[in-house]
């Protein structure tokens, strides 16, 4: 399965793909990284935070998550981007 590179965010390539594989494997993360990434949709994502949870672990789009959320898919892109540079902090 590829990845796809955000060329916006302002991480190297190698660690948006290990920050991705590790939020699609989430229900076989240890407690502490399944809370990590809750806590961390909920902030970057505000309050479409389910949908980014959505977007990071189902591995859904931002166009299909965009088409069933009162949002648009800059807000989601904006909350990803966010979500990807906040994972270290």
């Amino acid at each position: 399965m590829g990845y796809k590179i955000l060329r916006s965010v302002n991480i190297p390539k190698n660690k948006q793909v290990l920050i991705k594989a590790t939020c699609l494997d989430f229900r076989d993360q240890p407690y502490d990284i399944k809370l990590k990434i809750i806590n961390l949709s909920a902030s970057c994502g505000g309050e479409y935070g389910y949908w980014l949870f959505r977007v990071m672990t189902k591995g859904d789009s931002i166009i299909s998550a965009s088409m069933k959320c009162p949002c648009s898919e800059k807000t989601l892109e904006r909350a990803r981007k966010k979500f990807y540079e906040n994972w270290d902090k």
